[in-house]
């Protein structure tokens, strides 16, 4: 199905824009920024990324430098930017037998290294159901809950319509992507596929798409040896 490749989220139907409005008041930094610079994204005094990039931070919420900063002046790449910077990997979207499309890359991934961002429209509740009736089981939408403190906020990012070569990444239960949740200058949240492994030249790309609660009834064709036989599914978007 035909798409409308984006740079980054929008605001779909039904989103509360307030996210993405609220704009982060960007770092004075006049230099490289890193957690000893004392770079005020870096609020947790940990570099996010380290050598060539790799993502390093894994435990603590991620926060980019963005176009507020003092860094989107620098002739040389901030090393505390990556999600919205564009990467060399060699991406291919193919045909696999059975399963339909799917990503592969050309060559070689080393482990940490930012793959993908899963963009795509940002949507209400109501829009994410009406799109789950409509298209009947055929679910690009990724569901996001972050807590903070006893509230939870619910993301739904869906890249049916408007997204990136992320949204032809395929399921398997035995995944070379991690997910990692990442904000570039707004509240609303960025989803960041890096790599949990070494990745080989011409291998499939594949993340969780998570735990379902009741049996989805959609067959598994990851091939892994540890395949639960059933891709996860959520029965509402309130799962």
């Amino acid at each position: 199905m035909e798409y409308e490749e984006i740079h980054e989220n929008v605001a779909g139907p039904g989103f509360e824009n307030e996210e993405l409005d609220v704009i982060f008041e960007g770092c004075e930094c006049e230099a490289e920024c890193t957690a000893a610079s004392s770079c005020s994204c870096l609020m947790y005094k940990v570099d996010n990324y380290g050598q060539e990039k790799r993502l390093e931070n894994t435990s603590l919420p991620i926060l980019e430098c963005h176009a507020n900063c003092s860094c989107n002046e620098w002739i040389n790449p901030c090393q505390n930017r990556v999600i919205r910077t564009t990467n060399s990997l060699d991406l291919q979207v193919i045909d696999f037998k059975g399963k339909g499309k799917g990503v592969l890359t050309k060559r070689m991934i080393p482990k940490a290294t930012f793959v993908a961002e899963y963009a795509g429209e940002l949507l209400g509740k109501e829009e994410v159901e009406r799109r789950a009736a409509h298209y009947k089981g055929d679910n690009y939408t990724l569901t996001v809950k972050e807590h903070f403190g006893d509230r939870i906020s619910t993301t739904f990012i869906d890249p049916r319509l408007k997204g990136k070569i992320s949204r032809f990444i395929n399921h398997s239960c035995e995944p070379n992507l991690d997910i990692f949740i990442v904000r570039t200058g707004c509240m609303a949240p960025s989803i960041g596929l890096f790599a949990s492994r070494d990745i080989s030249p011409n291998e499939e790309l594949s993340y969780n798409y998570g735990e379902s609660k009741t049996p989805s009834g959609i067959l598994c064709l990851c091939g892994s040896k540890v395949c639960r036989g059933q891709l996860p599914a959520s029965q509402s978007a309130s799962d």
